[in-house]
């Protein structure tokens, strides 16, 4: 193994001379080494590179340059595009209409009813809802992702599940004996989950923990109040972000609450979690870089969509969707990623300087009152999870992935 980060003249010599780079299509042409070449061969991140036709091509290669004895490792990320979830099971996301010119719709008749679209088939009628808006932008993620997985599936012949026949076919040349799989989930926490399951801020007096405490002065030998928190850290301006299911669209409208989520009030994640407990510390850019890695998958094929939707026209040779259309959506796909997530609107990083480079100004005394106010301290705490039961609930699965494993047996004499 070589740890490609490092420069060359890093490596020991005994490593550097049994490196070589070779350029070569092993989709359609054999690789270019001979039987028994390699101890271990590892593939990963294949899943748009190899057409579904030759996989078992592929394998079959892998299989033939292993040495008796050698391993192959084959790691498949699973193709998701996952977003946090209402809280109230009530106010779906996908239950209302969205205005027509606002979502990008293409109907290419990817679900088996000819009399509808995969966009159609999300809609109903019209519900006065207080999140219109974010309705609205999940209905265009949800037609994007139709497309794009037409894409694959029509134009390039791509399983976007590869795991659901990875280990037949490997059964074929390595035995179904000598094959295992180890499963991996990653899961966004929501705020509720962290709160039941993290053992460490459960303690009094946690360490790492925010404090807020507000004392007034006695009167009349009585507190006239005191109040003290330790909890969550503050999230900023209190803006209403999650509303009872009563609510008018009139009522919100009336907050200016123009910009809802279903999801509650934002909250950045410390990390994400390798299911069922294993805590994994992140940076908030780094949760997003691992939450949002198949949007940005999707983003990265703009020039390929737009050849595919150029094939499809109406009864009338027009195109049903145009090059500008699509633009205009993936440009609302992109911008909508944060809100989709439930996340902050920017990154927490933005703002450390700005907030501590200096400790706050005391606030001043009022009239007979005493006010203290502690400010955040930047600490590495790090959460302890502790779930036992494997409980799923407060866990939005981001991440999938299946590690492959085989083993080429000797041949028998």
């Amino acid at each position: 193994m070589v740890n490609l980060t490092s420069d060359h003249w890093d490596l020991e010599r005994s490593v550097a001379d049994n490196v070589r780079w070779v350029r070569h299509n092993f989709v359609r042409h054999a690789l270019p080494f001979p039987n028994a070449s390699f101890d271990f061969v590892r593939l990963s991140n294949l899943g748009l590179a190899v057409p579904f036709d030759r996989w078992a091509f592929v394998l079959t290669e892998a299989h033939r340059v292993l040495a008796p004895g050698g391993r192959l490792e084959l790691i498949d990320d699973q193709m998701c595009f996952p977003f946090i979830s209402p809280t109230s099971p009530s106010k779906s996301a996908f239950n209302t209409s969205p205005s027509e010119e606002s979502s990008f719709d293409l109907d290419i008749g990817i679900d088996s009813d000819e009399e509808a679209g995969p966009s159609e088939k999300r809609r109903s009628e019209p519900k006065a809802s207080p999140y219109e808006e974010w309705e609205r932008e999940m209905q265009n993620c949800g037609e994007l992702e139709d497309v794009f997985d037409a894409m694959l599936t029509w134009g390039r012949n791509i399983h976007r599940h590869p795991a659901t026949f990875l280990r037949g076919m490997l059964s074929v040349p390595f035995e179904e004996k000598n094959v295992r799989v180890l499963p991996l989930h990653v899961g966004l926490p929501s705020r509720e989950f962290m709160s039941k399951h993290d053992t460490e801020a459960q303690k009094p007096d946690g360490e790492g923990r925010w404090a807020v405490t507000i004392d007034w002065e006695k009167k009349d030998g009585k507190d006239k109040g005191k109040a003290k928190a330790n909890d969550s850290p503050p999230l900023g301006p209190l803006q209403p972000t999650d509303l009872p299911p009563m609510l008018s669209k009139k009522a919100a409208a009336m907050l200016g609450t123009t910009r809802l989520s279903p999801a509650g009030v934002p909250y950045q994640q410390p990390g994400l979690i390798l299911y069922p407990e294993t805590f994994l510390p992140m940076s908030p850019d780094e949760v997003e870089m691992h939450s949002s890695k198949n949007l940005h998958v999707l983003l990265s094929c703009r020039a390929a969509l737009k050849d595919f939707i150029r094939d499809f026209k109406d009864k009338d040779g027009k195109p049903l969707a145009t090059a500008e259309d699509l633009e205009d959506s993936l440009w609302d796909y992109e911008i909508f990623r944060r809100r989709r997530f439930n996340w902050p609107a920017d990154l927490p990083e933005l703002r450390l300087r700005e907030q501590f480079a200096a400790p706050p100004t005391p606030p001043k005394r009022l009239s007979n009152e005493s006010e203290r106010l502690e400010s955040p301290k930047r600490t590495s705490y790090v959460p302890n999870i502790s779930n036992p039961t494997g409980s799923r609930e407060g866990l939005t699965f981001v991440r999938s992935f299946r590690i492959f494993q085989a083993v080429k047996m000797s041949p028998t004499l």
